[in-house]
Formats: C-alpha cells, sequence, structure tokens
C-alpha cells in the first residue's frame, strides 16, 4: 500500500502530464477527502468523468475560471455549475458535499453515487470514475472512509463510523 505522501506525488505527476489546474494541488484533494469522509480517490475520478480534470475542450470554461471541474451543481438547462474563488475551495466544497449528499445518505459506491450526481444511471460515468480510483489505489465498492476531524486544539481526532 501507498503511502500518503507518495500517493500525493503519483497524483499531482498524473494532473501535470494532463495540463490540469488541479495539478499542485493534490494534497488538498488527499487532506479534504480524509477531513470529509470521503474515499481519496473519488472526487478526483469524478473530475476525471465529468471534465477530464478540466482539459476536456467541451467543458464549459466558465466552470474552470469558477474553480469547478466535478460539474458539481450543475442542473439541466443551467450554463455551468457551482463557481468558487480558488481551487482549494471547490475541492473542500465538493469533498464535503459527496459526504453530506451522497456517502451519509448510504450512497457508499460509485454506481449508487451516479444517478444522483449525473441525474441517471451512466455507465460509462461509472467506468471512468472507477477507473482513476482504482489506479490510485481506491475502491469504487467503498467509497466512504471514517472522516478524519482534529480541531487545531489539541484534541485528538473524533472518529466516527460512516453509516
Amino acid at each position: 500500500m501507498a503511502s500518503q505522501k507518495d500517493t500525493i506525488n503519483s497524483i499531482d505527476a498524473w494532473l501535470l502530464t494532463k495540463k490540469s489546474p488541479l495539478a499542485g494541488y493534490a494534497d488538498a484533494l488527499v487532506w479534504c477527502a480524509r477531513k470529509s469522509g470521503v474515499a481519496i480517490t473519488l472526487s478526483l475520478g469524478i473530475a476525471q468523468a465529468e471534465s477530464q480534470c478540466g482539459v476536456d475542450p467541451l467543458y464549459n470554461q466558465s466552470d474552470l475560471v469558477g474553480h469547478n471541474v466535478w460539474g458539481y451543481g450543475q442542473s439541466p438547462g443551467n450554463g455551468h455549475g457551482w463557481l468558487f474563488p480558488s481551487w482549494p475551495d471547490g475541492i473542500s466544497s465538493v469533498t464535503d458535499w459527496l459526504f453530506k449528499g451522497y456517502v451519509s445518505q448510504g450512497l457508499t459506491t460509485v454506481e449508487l453515487i451516479c444517478p444522483k450526481w449525473v441525474g441517471v444511471y451512466s455507465q460509462s460515468w461509472v467506468d471512468n470514475v472507477s477507473q482513476v480510483m482504482r489506479q490510485f489505489g481506491g475502491d469504487p465498492e467503498k467509497c466512504s472512509r471514517v472522516p478524519l476531524m482534529n480541531y487545531g486544539d489539541g484534541t485528538p481526532p473524533l472518529i466516527v463510523e460512516n453509516p
């Protein structure tokens, strides 16, 4: 099993080869996922499925300006998804929402997440997200993890079991 530092380096190298705007933010992807209680590779897989991590020429460019490569908040008929002031803000918001709106609701596999995230079931979306998750050591059947909660005041992390 790869160390967290190796995982971060591996993700960043992959994002750099893609020329993704997420390159340089692998540490934020990992930290926010651990903090939120979702699999480290889930938001990365969704970014790949939705926008090829921000390099799909057909992706709405206003979403890139708004630091959103996940299609987050993009409802049918809406020209773009939610806009964030920075990549760390986008990463944090998306991973928090993946926990609150999906994992904590029992949607703990890529197949269960898909219809709610996409609006319909899409095998190609499931395959894209799953492939990236596996590439970086994740398991599409286990999109939840115990959240890491540290209040910064010396209080030990609170261990919360996911439903």
